[in-house]
């Protein structure tokens, strides 16, 4: 998946693994919708929890990369691909 935009200042793709790490809402009234439709539990959760389903599901941990002026998400069935 990708998105246009890169990370914000100040958070390198090594946090977004980390369980708590810093989060900077590109749009607030958005992220806010969200919360109270109860699809996120808190700002910055994430990518981690992309991380640990991932993981947890025996499936590859994703890949987060910045190209091309956007932000990266790579996710694979399995360890073979």
């Amino acid at each position: 998946m990708w998105n246009p935009g890169e990370l914000p200042p100040g958070i390198v793709i090594e946090d977004l693994k980390k369980e708590t790490h810093p989060s900077k809402l590109r749009n607030p009234k958005i992220a806010q919708v969200f919360y109270y439709a109860g699809l996120i539990e808190r700002w910055g959760t994430g990518t981690f929890k992309i991380v640990r389903l991932c993981l947890e599901s025996g499936l590859p941990e994703p890949e987060f990369s910045e190209e091309a002026g956007g932000f990266v998400v790579l996710l694979r069935k399995d360890v073979y691909t």
